[in-house]
């Protein structure tokens, strides 16, 4: 599997990251995604990401919101307009009209949560296509189709008795 090695000098972490290739994608049924992080972002070091960062946000002004999951590291976290849970990032998303791109710093679900909010003319970018939530990945849709069957009889079957 290709992957990118990317490394953090604050936190001493290191992590290994899949890339979303077509191959890799068919594997996984629910991460049909068209967007891969080009190799050299990954690559990029701290300083020229900061240049990059200021001239969007310079060319782009109020049409730009960057939000961050408070979980974030601090290197992340210092470009968000805003930070807290996703719920609340999602709804002050929603509350900037003015806003035609929003970046959420967070995993899948939390963008998803702001793509729902938002209005038709806004566009949700998550930065790292790869950042997930291990809790949400947890259960398959058959595995939930099944559990929400056995609940279903389990009910059926209290209100015959």
């Amino acid at each position: 599997m290709a992957v990118i090695q990317s490394e953090c000098a604050e936190s001493q972490e290191t992590h290994v990251l899949p890339l979303l290739t077509p191959h890799t994608r068919a594997k996984h049924d629910l991460s049909k995604r068209n967007d891969v992080i080009p190799t050299f972002y990954a690559k990029m070091d701290g300083e020229e990401l900061d240049r990059r960062i200021a001239a969007a946000r310079a060319t782009l002004g109020e049409r730009l919101v960057i939000l961050g999951h408070h979980y974030q590291r601090d290197e992340i976290i210092k470009y968000a307009d805003f930070r807290g849970d996703s719920f609340k990032l999602a709804q002050l998303a929603a509350a900037r009209p003015q806003a035609d791109y929003i970046v959420f710093c967070g995993v899948h679900f939390m963008a998803e949560s702001a793509d729902v909010l938002s209005g038709a003319h806004q566009r949700v970018i998550l930065p790292n296509p790869a950042a997930g939530c291990s809790m949400a990945d947890m259960a398959n849709i058959a595995e939930v189709e099944e559990c929400w069957q056995m609940l279903t009889d389990v009910l059926v079957h209290f209100h015959q008795r």
